[in-house]
């Protein structure tokens, strides 16, 4: 086989292309291993019927952080009356 500039692009591209693919199959096995993304990683988790209910939660928030603390309320259903400074 002789191996002149235009193969060794084609095999980089090819190798390249295959080192992706292990990528990202790797990050797909990885993730589908968790469930759960927590931090910090509980030793355990068990999974039960039922629900949590945060009936007095509030968002407190630095300076410079109003619009993200909105966002989380939004997300979390938290009245506005309830997003606070610290």
């Amino acid at each position: 086989m002789i191996i002149n500039a235009s193969t060794n692009n084609f095999l980089r591209r090819d190798m390249k292309l295959y080192l992706s693919s292990f990528c990202l199959l790797l990050t797909l096995v990885v993730s589908a291993q968790s469930r759960y993304n927590i931090i910090p990683k509980p030793s355990s988790v068990s999974e039960s019927p039922g629900s949590f209910r945060y009936s007095n939660a509030y968002v407190h928030y630095d300076a410079g952080l109003k619009d993200a603390a909105e966002l989380l309320a939004a997300a979390l259903q938290i009245p506005s009356s309830r997003i606070k400074p610290l």
